[in-house]
């Protein structure tokens, strides 16, 4: 089982190192080309811009906010978001316990 469970874990390729957080690209071009799927990790307040039209991001831990042009939402653990294209950029905002999400985009 963890010779199998080796060969299909992803390790993820850090992008973005900030003092509010991290980004690392767990799935993309290297695997496929239809998707890619990075970790946001939010320690504290973190600037995100994907590079492409429109993406879905699910918190899979922790709670807090995220801000874009159209004002604050709260997010929590579970929760799945889609943000469209007319969203250029977002800032994650930690609570009081980190905040990960995954964020899926196409490829």
């Amino acid at each position: 089982v963890d010779d199998v469970l080796d060969r299909v874990r992803l390790r993820g390729e850090t992008l973005l190192e900030t003092p509010g957080g991290t980004v690392e690209r767990l799935v993309g071009p290297d695997v496929t080309d239809c998707f890619r799927v990075d970790r946001l990790t939010v320690d504290g307040e973190m600037d995100y811009a994907p590079d492409a039209p429109y993406h879905t991001a699910i918190v899979t831990d922790g709670a807090g906010q995220i801000l874009t042009d159209a004002g604050a939402m709260p997010v929590k653990r579970g929760d799945t978001l889609f943000l469209p294209n007319a969203v250029r950029s977002v800032r994650y905002e930690a609570g009081a316990e980190r905040l990960q999400l995954f964020v899926i985009t196409r490829g």
